[in-house]
């Protein structure tokens, strides 16, 4: 009986845990599920997205999360939107090489490469200014 309440106390908080994840940019999706990011954007050939001005200014890599989004959508956002506040529709996924050799993670056609050293990605479906 005690092993069944330990083992149902570690799954609550790992689903608590799970909920609780919100990165460092205000967001409203959960790993592996579409959702929303909201911050200031930058291409480096990837989209690196911060969660304030502040930290767009100074490139603060512990204040964003790398992602992009389908090759030709991810040229005309470059254009468009670099150096602006906007909103990412996107599902955030764990970041993993598939490859030890590999150096970046293809997204339809978009390479990323996790500028910011995080733990999670954006693959991307839409962005637009907030």
């Amino acid at each position: 009986m005690l092993v069944r309440h330990i083992t149902g106390c570690c799954v609550l908080l790992l689903l608590l845990g799970a909920c609780a994840y919100r990165g460092p940019l205000r967001s409203a999706t959960l790993a592996g599920s579409e959702g929303v990011h909201v911050g200031w954007v930058r291409f480096v050939g990837e989209f690196v997205l911060y969660d304030d001005r502040e930290a767009f200014l100074e490139r603060r890599r512990d204040h964003c999360v790398s992602g992009a989004l389908p090759l030709n959508q991810h040229r005309i956002a470059a254009k468009t939107f670099d150096g602006k506040r906007v909103r990412v529709t996107g599902v955030a996924v764990e970041w993993s090489l598939p490859d030890p050799m590999a150096l970046s993670v293809n997204h339809k056609g978009s390479p990323i490469t996790n500028w910011c050293n995080g733990s999670r990605v954006i693959f991307g479906t839409g962005m637009k200014l907030e």
